[in-house]
């Protein structure tokens, strides 16, 4: 489902439930980046497979709530698919919502029958492990409960599918935790929003981005000194770099390990863990030393140049550790 213009210019005006968890610092994603999107500097992201998966499951577990919920099963479903709404609170502007689909009473009561709020995920193997039959990510909870205040519901069913199951939580409406939710997004809103202020800088694209056109040149010739504050941080960014590379060459060794292991076997297992090497199916793929060579030939490369704006780029020079 693609967002109208109106609804991209709705969830300007707020925070979403996708967002929330982050602004209340229990989620995953950059609160950078969230205050970019209001400023209308958000990157467009590419459709990616997981993104194009995602979408395409989304309306199979919506109908999978309608037909084996235990309390719902038979009951109407309406904003789903291209129908979707997005949903700003009369109580509270700042609270808004897409829901993937809201279970209703009747269709005729439509106005007053709303009773649960649903949300379908398919979430990616790399947190497989924070799921099971009772336990899902806490940024759920946030956004369920979210969702639930926004459409004004008891209630969100929470549905995923993971590995080779489909699992439905049943989400209640938690007062408490949307208290600090709405003080943590009013907050956010106050202090870097409506000021326009951006907050700390982290390690997303877009701060990097916005950092490239904030300081797109160099003073020739300038030196700083760093104070102990950054003194710290670059011993730390030492730290974590000197680490990563070592991370890198312990892991690809110990892939080869597990590779040479596993022979022609296609999986292996380790209790409830497991590894699979597989051959991908081939691919075609553009082989540009040729395709240059080629154009060079035809006399055409000019053609097919375009220029690319330097930005800048940090390198690193550091002294040699006493051993």
């Amino acid at each position: 489902m693609s967002l109208t213009p109106e609804q991209l210019t709705l969830r300007m005006q707020g925070i979403t439930g996708s967002e929330i968890a982050t602004v209340a610092g229990l989620g995953k994603g950059s609160l950078w980046s969230i205050w970019a999107a209001k400023m209308g500097a958000a990157i467009e992201v590419e459709d990616n497979p997981a993104m194009i998966e995602g979408r395409h499951y989304e309306p199979a577990l919506v109908e999978w709530v309608r037909l084996y919920h235990p309390r719902h099963a038979g009951q109407p479903i309406l904003w789903t698919g291209d129908g979707q709404r997005t949903i700003q609170s009369k109580r509270h502007p700042l609270v808004i919502a897409t829901p993937d689909g809201v279970v209703v009473e009747d269709i005729d009561l439509f106005n007053c029958g709303q009773i649960a709020c649903i949300e379908a995920k398919k979430p990616s193997r790399h947190t497989w492990h924070e799921w099971s039959e009772d336990e899902y990510p806490i940024q759920y909870s946030c956004q369920c409960t979210w969702e639930a205040a926004a459409c004004e519901v008891p209630e969100t069913i929470l549905v995923a599918h993971v590995i080779d199951r489909t699992q439905m939580y049943d989400v209640p409406f938690d007062a408490e935790l949307f208290g600090y939710l709405l003080e943590e997004a009013e907050r956010f809103w106050r202090d870097y929003v409506l000021t326009r202020t951006p907050p700390p800088v982290d390690g997303s694209r877009q701060a990097s981005e916005w950092l490239q056109r904030r300081f797109p040149k160099q003073e020739e010739g300038k030196v700083m000194e760093a104070g102990e504050l950054l003194r710290q941080r670059i011993d730390l960014l030492r730290f974590y770099e000197g680490n990563l590379a070592t991370a890198k060459d312990n892991v690809a060794l110990i892939q080869n390990e597990i590779k040479e292991a596993m022979g022609d076997a296609e999986l292996l297992r380790a209790g409830e863990d497991w590894i699979k090497w597989k051959r991908a199916k081939d691919s075609r793929v553009l082989d540009v030393k040729a395709a240059r060579a080629l154009l060079v030939e035809l006399g055409r490369l000019e053609e097919c140049e375009v220029k690319r704006e330097g930005g800048r780029r940090m390198t690193k020079s550091w002294t040699k550790e006493e051993k």
